[in-house]
């Protein structure tokens, strides 16, 4: 998801980074893992959990981000602008 955002709408890595990890955090883990039946539903868990993992989706955005720039610099691949 973030290659396909730094790739196709011209964000910055940050601001792709973020948005991967908000889009993961939010498709992924408050929609897709409790209507699969692998969590109890939403209203299970207390507020602070959800801001708990949705910290920690950002977190790994920017760290995807950041390896992937990295990548991209060392393999001169980096997307058109």
């Amino acid at each position: 998801m973030y290659a396909l955002l730094r790739r196709t709408t011209g964000l910055n890595p940050v601001a792709a980074g973020l948005t991967a990890g908000a889009a993961m955090s939010m498709i992924v883990d408050e929609g897709i893992t409790p209507l699969a039946g692998f969590s109890a539903p939403n209203r299970a868990y207390p507020a602070v959990t959800h801001l708990r993992g949705f910290a920690a989706h950002l977190a790994f955005g920017l760290a995807i981000a950041a390896v992937t720039e990295t990548a991209w610099t060392i393999l001169d691949r980096r997307p058109a602008r």
